[in-house]
């Protein structure tokens, strides 16, 4: 095994495994792990020795917390162009897994949240497990659903996707599977065995049709889906058209998820990044991963600039309060003119994509 900084590397028959080794962060990623990761992965995607490669967290409790965001707020403080560094990486890196061409098997073992909701989006054989706990869950930190949920997330059924992006809500393997955010069920216990069965077989000239037959043999049906009970509530609150609307609505739920969700609206997500959440995930319904990931560069390159993003991330790593001092502070005074400040092109840094 060959270990570059927080990630280790391993081939092993014709299947490459990478190995978040970030355990301190909850395999958070950073900038020098985004930038090896597509190194590897473009190195992999030449190589014809290799059929397919697994990506998993090491440890037993997260596959991916996301972005490393203690490491961004103090390179903030030190006055460090890391942030702006850190999220051109994470996103080039998002577009290389996007054009892999090879099986790309993620384990969403444990905790999967953001960038590493992210990362999970990309694989084309997407496993989860009793202990997975998924969630986007920017708008509590100032931030916004990036890492590619401008494609995936309005492709989920129905206004699936925008509750998700909204609320941080947490959801578990039979909700990831509903919503189409992964295909597979598997026990944990069982993920080694499948890596083993994965390493022994010889996958062939169709690599991909070798993986799905293996995969039949540990796939099982998880627990009833919250998502599925709650569907057309969720479709009637979360497709109206602003999010004033979507918090009047929820105020006149009875339901202890509809509650839950208007005081996290209310109370926990920053006003600002509520509206370009909704604004994004409407905007990306009908476009492809490359332009999604060139404008949420230029949402975040905006929010890099701006206050509610790191007193989101004081709020809730660094001084533990939980008690945001957003600004604005309401949402009904978020101005839809400023909202679209953040959506427009870059006068000399967009995004370049190979």
């Amino acid at each position: 095994m060959k270990t570059v900084g927080d990630i280790h590397f391993e081939v092993r028959g014709d299947i490459a495994h990478v190995v978040l080794d970030h355990k301190q962060a909850m395999n958070a990623l950073t900038s020098q792990m985004c930038l090896d990761l597509e190194v590897r992965f473009q190195k992999l995607e030449k190589d014809a020795a290799i059929k397919a490669a697994i990506i998993r967290g090491a440890g037993d409790k997260a596959f991916c917390s996301g972005g490393d965001l203690r490491r961004i707020y103090d390179a903030h403080v030190s006055g460090s162009n890391y942030p702006y560094e850190f999220f051109r990486n994470e996103y080039r890196l998002l577009v290389t897994l996007n054009r892999f061409s090879k099986p790309l098997i993620v384990f969403l073992d444990g905790v999967v949240m953001g960038g590493g909701a992210g990362l999970s989006f990309q694989g084309s054989h997407r496993v989860v497990t009793e202990t997975t706990e998924f969630a986007m869950p920017e708008t509590g930190v100032g931030l916004f659903p990036d890492a590619g949920s401008a494609f995936f997330l309005p492709r989920c059924p129905g206004q699936v996707g925008t509750f998700l992006g909204l609320t941080g809500t947490h959801i578990g393997a039979a909700d990831c599977l509903y919503s189409g955010l992964a295909d597979t069920y598997i026990p944990a216990s069982k993920l080694a065995v499948l890596s083993a069965a994965l390493d022994q077989a010889d996958l062939g000239e169709n690599p991909f049709s070798a993986v799905n037959k293996i995969f039949q043999d540990f796939q099982e049906v998880p627990s009833p889906s919250f998502l599925r009970a709650h569907r057309t509530a969720i479709d009637r609150i979360f497709g109206l058209d602003s999010v004033e609307d979507i918090v009047d609505a929820l105020a006149g739920e009875r339901a202890p998820w509809a509650k839950r969700t208007w005081r996290w609206l209310v109370k926990r997500a920053s006003p600002t990044s509520l509206k370009i959440a909704l604004r994004q995930l409407r905007w990306g319904e009908g476009q492809n991963f490359d332009d999604c990931i060139r404008l949420e560069w230029r949402i975040v390159n905006r929010i890099l600039k701006g206050h509610d993003f790191f007193e989101g991330i004081r709020s809730v790593l660094i001084d533990g309060d939980h008690r945001p001092r957003w600004c604005p502070k309401k949402v009904s005074d978020v101005l839809l003119s400023d909202i679209e400040s953040y959506f427009s092109p870059l006068v000399d840094d967009e995004l370049v994509l190979d």
